[in-house]
């Protein structure tokens, strides 16, 4: 098939790559959510080249092999090159100014990766994206647990005890309100979500987005919430937040949009805030918050169908209670009955 070549040097050249990388997966039959896959893809190998080479080309091509069809692109440029691939493609490792999936984030979104760089000529990155391949989860991570509907689910990861409670807006059997845990390679992964409204007619998204967090829960917290949103445009909107927790030095990270939060409670109070802004609609650029959890203190991130002014001191079990129960009982204690309302709970185990 006819590939599209296009020159990337500057920072407009990158939109418009990731605008053509998106039309050409659509006409090769991607839906919403994988021409999404794909585009954000290729805006990192492309911002790669801006940044670190000057200038490039680009080539977007449809492809077809065995029966199936893809999309690939192909990037390439004469620039300092790769000094050590290996360190490159490790994870944690990301280009500055990017989305902050690295190329260890490609990697793992694409169904193939192939990457060759020579130190003083330059590097050619090529991905592959077929239609209809299965979401595999990434290695040693375990099926997300999603609640979107009222009542809890709870689990225990490397001594990481968790817990979602979600509760439906009064007289609703269901609504936009969802949690979503995943666990693997020593981490765990906390979105909650919000949808704009209550009740079914926002069920829909919120299952959605739920779904996204369990395919792609291996990305770092930025791009995970940038392919929340680009594949969401032009919906109802919605709130998310995701927290990650790496279970053996208790390095927590945040990031959040919109009307959800994050409150740690025990020998510290802190409060972690989303930034303003709509999931899908109108987002800005978001900044991660870190911190270090003491195995002592319980992580709460909960939506806005629960209120946001309460202290430790008003619910004391919360600093000891299993986090099935502060879950629940933070929802029932403080949770509006004219909203949904949804809270998960993170602490150690004792």
């Amino acid at each position: 098939m006819e590939a599209v070549r296009l020159r990337i040097a500057v920072e407009h050249d990158v939109s418009r790559a990731v605008l053509e990388a998106r039309a050409q997966a659509v006409k090769a039959g991607f839906d919403a959510i994988g021409a999404t896959q794909f585009s954000t893809a290729v805006s990192e190998i492309v911002r790669n080249i801006v940044k670190y080479a000057a200038r490039g080309e680009l080539q977007l091509t449809r492809v077809a092999e065995s029966g199936r069809v893809g999309v690939q692109a192909v990037a390439t440029d004469r620039g300092p090159g790769i000094a050590d691939l290996e360190v490159a493609l490790k994870d944690h490792f990301s280009s500055s100014g990017t989305l902050g999936l690295g190329l260890p984030g490609v990697r793992r979104m694409m169904d193939d990766f192939d990457i060759r760089s020579t130190p003083g000529e330059g590097t050619v990155v090529t991905i592959r994206s077929w239609l209809g391949a299965a979401d595999a989860p990434a290695a040693g991570s375990t099926p997300a647990a999603i609640k979107a509907s009222s009542g809890p689910l709870e689990g225990v990861t490397d001594g990481l005890q968790w817990s979602c409670y979600v509760r439906s807006c009064f007289g609703h059997r269901e609504g936009g309100d969802a949690a979503v845990v995943v666990s693997g390679d020593g981490r765990v992964l906390a979105g909650i979500i919000d949808v704009l409204g209550h009740g079914a007619e926002s069920a829909p998204l919120a299952r959605k987005l739920a779904t996204l967090i369990r395919s792609h829960g291996s990305l770092e917290l930025s791009a995970l919430l940038e392919l929340l949103h680009e594949s969401t445009k032009g919906e109802r909107g919605s709130a998310v937040g995701l927290c990650r927790i790496d279970t053996a030095s208790g390095e927590l990270s945040f990031v959040g949009v919109g009307n959800t939060a994050l409150r740690l409670l025990g020998r510290r109070s802190i409060r972690l805030e989303s930034s303003e802004g709509v999931v899908g609609g109108r987002m800005r650029r978001v900044q991660v918050q870190r911190l270090v959890l003491d195995r002592e203190e319980v992580v709460l991130m909960y939506t806005d169908g629960v209120s946001n002014r309460f202290e430790a001191d008003d619910m004391p079990e919360l600093l000891y209670a299993p986090p099935t129960r502060a879950a629940r009982e933070l929802v029932a204690k403080f949770g509006k009955r004219h909203d949904d309302a949804s809270c998960i709970a993170l602490r150690y185990e004792r």
